[in-house]
C-alpha cells in the first residue's frame, strides 16, 4: 500500500463554547454509535474504519480486511445506515420521554 491509497479526512474541532447540555447530548450521542458499532461484526466495524474514519482507498481496505473491492462500500454504507438507525431510534425515544414528562 501507498501513500496514494490514504486521505487524511478533515474533521472539526468540538466547538467548546457549547453548553453544559449540549456536551453531555454530544457524548450521549457518542457513547449510542459506540454501542451501535459493537453490534456488527469485526469485519464491517473494520471495514467501516478504514473506509470511512481513516479515508483508505476501497482497494487497501479490500486487502486488509479480505473482502472484496466492490463490497467495501456496501458494507460501509450499512454500517452507516445502522448507526443512523439507531440516533434517530433514541432521538425519537427521547422525544417521546420528553413529551410524556
Amino acid at each position: 500500500m501507498d501513500d496514494s491509497e490514504y486521505q487524511a479526512l478533515k474533521f472539526l474541532p468540538p466547538d467548546f463554547d457549547d453548553t453544559p447540555e449540549q456536551q453531555l447530548e454530544r457524548r450521549e450521542q457518542i457513547l449510542e454509535i459506540i454501542g451501535s458499532l459493537a453490534k456488527l461484526s469485526e469485519r464491517e466495524r473494520t471495514v467501516f474504519e478504514l473506509y470511512i474514519v481513516e479515508g483508505f482507498s476501497k482497494g487497501a481496505v479490500a486487502r486488509i480486511s479480505g473482502v472484496p473491492t466492490d463490497e467495501v462500500p456496501r458494507i460501509a454504507k450499512k454500517v452507516k445506515e445502522h448507526i443512523l438507525q439507531t440516533i434517530t431510534a433514541s432521538q425519537e425515544s427521547k422525544e417521546r420521554s420528553e413529551k410524556a414528562s
